[in-house]
């Protein structure tokens, strides 16, 4: 599925400190298509804005690379 709203929360599992925050915001924020990421270790998310439209497969890949769980899109 091919997203393009703006700002998108996604789930992540598995972020227990700082270290894990900035592990996953900067992995995405390495994609062309993300402008920024901001993960809550606490709330299990990451909200991120987008450039333009991104694959909801490069997101997940791009979590799972971080040795986390993709929890899909939030509403």
């Amino acid at each position: 599925m091919t997203l393009s709203n703006k700002k998108i929360t996604i789930g992540v599992e598995g972020m227990k400190c700082e270290h894990c925050e900035a592990h996953v915001e900067e992995a995405l924020q390495k994609l062309p298509e993300v402008k920024s990421a901001k993960a809550n270790r606490k709330k299990n998310i990451v909200i991120i804005t987008l450039n333009s439209e991104v694959d909801e497969e490069n997101l997940q890949k791009t979590i799972e690379n971080c040795n986390k769980k993709y929890l899909g899109i939030q509403n």
